[in-house]
């Protein structure tokens, strides 16, 4: 009899074949330190190739150019010293990937790729541009994904101005791919954690934890790493997609090292035309979204240039020199090809904190092209509200065109229109901003009695209600603390939705007593009586009450206005 499953064949590549459950899949397990080139070149379109679990594959070079798996079960792959012949040159430039996706549907994850800090000798076998760009992973006119994968050490070993060093690299030149970069960690690089470049290439790149080098100098003086400004995640030139949910931190550049700043949130003093890192830099994307990133202690929290249209919202932003930077295009985008395009944007329920520039929005069009005498071209169209700021340290808007609504945003201050908030000479005002409401449920309260709170945030301008617009995260409105003067409280606990935090508290002491809630550095009271028990003034707990042949049962919820009652002979209870 024959039997159903196929045979297990092992090739003299060190490498096993075994059968998957879908026709013409074969599942190729590499030996341990084995050539995994050798196992990809034998593999059909389709295939996995699964390297041996924690296994080490030391000075290997991959290209893949076929549908294909490669599932590295947690091993670690490490660079060569040189990579002579394993070149891709687009833009001009030599690119040096350790791992090669070129023109196909590719999956690499589960797998550690080590540079090894060679990348200022990846060719030549001297420190230096010369030698290319060395990248973990090179994705030419490919798509598939990329997913749970570590890429470290691609940077050069010694000091270095070159920015020949890049963790993951995506680019298009001909035709349309789709690609997904997710779950990855990425570290110790030299110029860029992520890049993704051209027309057609359209990318997820979602739950990425990326850690820049901290604080970079020209000179690498005075405690700091000498290299290039460096970016988390690049993405441009055409290409467009999401920015979702990842983790963003130390990418900060100045030119000399004595400008730069124990506290990365400091402003940099100096030139402005010193290159600029950033967490996210976005140069002539097609339509981007950026939503949930978590970013710390880099230089431009946020950037975007030229964008067709940009969604900012829900980021959380610590620690840097500008929280939100967006612009229209500008001299290079026009040289790239890229110029004229309109920028619409939406900015919105984004947390920042302790930066110096909250807001800073370009118009480059007139800036560049008409001398400061008038907008050529499509100018910046952004919306921008709901979002927190708190501990900005210079100013919260850079405003250079009126097109631009600001509004309805939270400053934590109790003086939200203060100077401190609005950069001298912008061109536009912050508008109206959110202020904190307080509200008591109730008029007198007796001492021990639940005290209902609302607490929400108003339009101070026109002092309407906009809570149901969700112009804060719920989350904010967590932050609320309570406090009361004189005496103390205790809290039942609170609830938040749709923009309202409902809470109730109870206090110890009769007498008028002030309660507080602060957010940030803004604080709103109110002052209620409290009073002492006053003998039967409301039906006490318990009480029965006859008449009409009915028995009810009334009970008190610790307010003079919630009342539930019970009917003897229908077991059931009525709020009141």
């Amino acid at each position: 009899m024959k039997s159903p499953f196929p045979l297990i064949k092992i090739s003299v590549l060190s490498f096993v074949l075994i059968s998957m459950a879908s026709p013409g899949a074969f599942a190729q397990v590499v030996a341990n330190g084995a050539p995994i080139q050798a196992a990809i070149d034998a593999a059909n379109p389709g295939d996995t190739v699964q390297l041996s679990p924690g296994g080490l594959y030391g000075d290997q070079i991959i290209k893949i150019d076929k549908n294909l798996i490669l599932d590295g079960q947690n091993a670690t792959l490490t660079s060569p010293m040189t990579i002579d012949g394993h070149t891709l040159i687009t833009n001009g430039r030599r690119r040096k990937p350790i791992i090669w996706a070129e023109g196909a549907n590719v999956v690499v994850k589960n797998l550690v790729i080590d540079g090894l800090n060679r990348a200022g000798s990846v060719s030549t076998g001297s420190p230096g541009f010369p030698g290319g760009d060395q990248m973990g992973i090179a994705y030419h006119n490919a798509g598939g994904r990329i997913e749970g994968v570590t890429v470290q050490n691609v940077q050069v070993s010694s000091s270095s101005l070159g920015s020949n060093g890049v963790g993951i690299y995506a680019i298009q030149d001909d035709g349309t791919s789709s690609l997904e970069i997710i779950n990855n960690n990425v570290s110790t690089y030299q110029k860029n954690g992520i890049t993704v470049s051209g027309r057609g290439l359209s990318v997820l790149i979602q739950g990425n934890t990326i850690q820049g080098r901290g604080l970079v100098s020209q000179d690498g003086g005075n405690g700091t790493s000498q290299g290039p400004a460096q970016n988390g995640i690049q993405l441009g030139f055409g290409a467009g997609g999401q920015i979702l949910n990842n983790q963003i931190s130390g990418n900060f550049y100045c030119r000399d090292s004595s400008q730069c700043p124990a506290d990365v949130a400091a402003q940099i003093p100096a030139s402005s035309a010193d290159p600029t890192a950033a967490g996210i830099l976005a140069y002539s994307p097609e339509d981007l979204t950026i939503t949930g990133n978590t970013l710390t202690d880099n230089q431009m929290q946020i950037s975007s240039l030229g964008a067709k249209s940009a969604v900012v919202t829900d980021n959380r932003i610590e620690r840097g020199y500008v929280g939100i930077n967006l612009g229209d295009a500008d001299f290079f985008t026009n040289f790239f090809g890229f110029g004229e395009t309109a920028t619409a944007g939406q900015i919105e329920h984004n947390d920042m904190s302790e930066v110096t520039y909250a807001f800073f929005f370009d118009d480059w069009q007139e800036a560049f092209f008409n001398g400061g005498s008038g907008v050529v071209g499509p100018a910046l169209n952004l919306t921008t509200k709901f979002n927190r700021i708190r501990s900005v340290n210079q100013c919260g808007l850079m405003n250079e065109n009126n097109g631009n609504l600001v509004q309805n945003n939270w400053w934590g201050l109790n003086d939200p229109s203060g100077e401190q908030t609005n950069c001298p000479g912008t061109s536009a005002s912050l508008g109206k901003a959110l202020q904190l409401k307080l509200e008591a449920l109730g008029t007198s309260f007796e001492v021990g009695q639940a005290i209902p709170l609302r607490i929400f945030v108003i339009d101070n301008d026109a002092g309407e209600d906009t809570s149901s617009l969700g112009n804060l995260t719920d989350s904010t409105l967590a932050d609320i603390t309570l406090s009361v003067s004189p005496g103390s409280f205790t809290s039942d606990g609170f609830s938040v939705s749709r923009g309202v935090r409902l809470e109730s508290i109870r206090l110890q002491e009769p007498g008028t007593t002030k309660i507080s809630a602060t957010l940030d550095q803004q604080t709103v009271s109110i002052e209620i009586p409290v009073v002492t028990t006053q003998g039967q003034e409301n039906p006490p707990v318990d009480q029965f009450i006859q008449g009409s042949g009915c028995q009810l049962q009334v009970k008190r919820d610790n307010s003079p206005t919630y009342w539930q009652i019970q009917t003897t002979t229908l077991g059931r209870y009525l709020s009141l």
